[in-house]
Formats: structure tokens, sequence, C-alpha cells
């Protein structure tokens, strides 16, 4: 009776439209007995409504695939309105969530993607840039949080986000600085994820090319190796005093220009 009760109060919360004009925030009770109830209650008020108005979603999944299964769902009933998501899952589980976003019709301001744990542990190496809602949100996107997501396979398409402002991306196969630059033209910050050592190369050729800039203000390489060891201190400051406009570089050592 008790459950039945909570299924027609998420059903009659669920079709009052006001409740989804802004943010839907999921987290994952700690609880497993209190989750799965919660759970199969929001899922079928969940599976009663056509389309869902909201402007933002929040979702913490850790390692729950019902959890993962309902915020696809509310993804897929989104309407136009969308503009910010944000979600925290199990890498192993991007592929799965990337799918559900290959099927939205908005324009993002904010795509956030992230891992539970480590974001420079691992890439999702089945992803696609296609995969993501990102072909309408070109003249809009002002965020773009994907460390686990390879930057070659968004390369790999002729997308532009003149708004973007900060990128967060994992570094992969050898890329091409000036097409990337073309990609993002105007960023303030650019956080480049390492899963391997040998990407440095990468990195270096990046700030050994002054005609690039100015560009950027910020960047920073994340990695789970120990970058101080990797990269010297020397090295960054004279990236900082060579490059126009730079004036911060975090990997390892964090340096900033005076002036």
């Amino acid at each position: 009776m008790l459950l039945l009760r909570t299924c027609l109060y998420y059903k009659k919360i669920l079709s009052y439209k006001l409740n989804w004009n802004n943010t839907i925030r999921l987290i994952q009770p700690k609880e497993r007995r209190q989750r799965r109830d919660s759970l199969s209650c929001l899922i079928h008020s969940i599976n009663q409504q056509e389309r869902i108005n909201y402007q933002s979603i929040e979702s913490e999944v850790m390692d729950d695939l019902p959890l993962l299964r309902l915020t696809s769902n509310i993804l897929s009933k989104s309407t136009h309105s969308l503009q910010e998501i944000h979600i925290c899952l199990s890498s192993q589980l991007h592929a799965q969530l990337y799918t559900t976003l290959s099927c939205l019709n908005t324009q993002l301001i904010h795509l956030s993607v992230r891992d539970t744990t480590c974001d420079s542990k691992r890439t999702v190496t089945s992803a696609n840039a296609c995969q993501l809602p990102l072909f309408q949100s070109q003249s809009t996107l002002q965020t773009l949080d994907i460390p686990t997501f390879p930057s070659h396979e968004l390369c790999a398409h002729l997308y532009r986000f003149p708004k973007l402002k900060s990128l967060t991306i994992a570094l992969s196969h050898d890329i091409r600085w000036d097409q990337f630059k073309y990609m993002f033209p105007n960023p303030i910050d650019i956080t480049l994820v390492l899963t391997h050592l040998n990407q440095l190369v990468f990195v270096r050729s990046l700030l050994s090319d002054p005609s690039l800039f100015p560009w950027f203000k910020r960047l920073s390489i994340t990695s789970h190796e120990p970058l101080k060891q990797f990269i010297s201190k020397e090295e960054l400051k004279s990236s900082v005093s060579r490059l126009e406009g730079l004036y911060r570089i975090t990997a390892g050592w964090d340096i900033i220009a005076l002036s």
C-alpha cells in the first residue's frame, strides 16, 4: 500500500509541469534497499510521461545500472529547453550514456560527463563524436567537460564552437593544433587529460608553436602519473614567457606569469 501511494505521489508530481522547469537532480542512495524502492517508483512515474520540460539535469550514478537507465530515460524525454547536462558515472558506462546523448535535439550551454573515480585512468575507446549532442550546440556551447572522451574523435568532425570558454578533454592520438584552434577559437581554459605519458610529446608540440598564440589563457595538464618527474618547472616557465596571452600552466607545477 505504501509503495502504491508513493508511486501515485510521484506521478502527481510529474504531471505538474512547473516542477520540471529548472533542474532535475539524481543522487544514488547509499542503502541498496532504499535505492531499489525509490527507483522503482520513480522509473514507473517517468515512464508515464511523453515529454519532460526541464533546463538542467545533474546525475551522480556511481555504479548503479537502474539509475543510469533512469537518467537515460529522462534525457530521452527532454525537450528543446534542455541546456545543461552534468553527469558523473563510472567510465565503463560512458559509452552506453553517449548512445542516449546522440538522440538529443537541443542547444546545450554546458555538457559535463565525468568518471566517479579518476578521469585520467582511461578513455572511452568505443566513443564517437556523433554520439555527442554537439552539432546543434555549436553556436551555444560554453563549457565542454568530457575528460574521458578522446580528442581525435572530436577533431574528426568539422565542428566549430565560437562561444566555448572552458574545455576538458582526453588527449589521444596525434593532433593538429591549428585544426583544434579552428574548432575552439576563443577558450579561456583548456584542460588536457593524459592517459599515457607518451602523450606529453603532443603537449610539447602545442607549447613550442608561438604562431598559435594568442589563443587560450590557462592550460592544465592532468595525469595519474607524477608529472613533476617528466616535465620541468623551467620548461613551463619558458612557455609562459614566450607564448602571447598565456599566463598560467598547471602540469605538476603551477606556473603563473607575473606580468
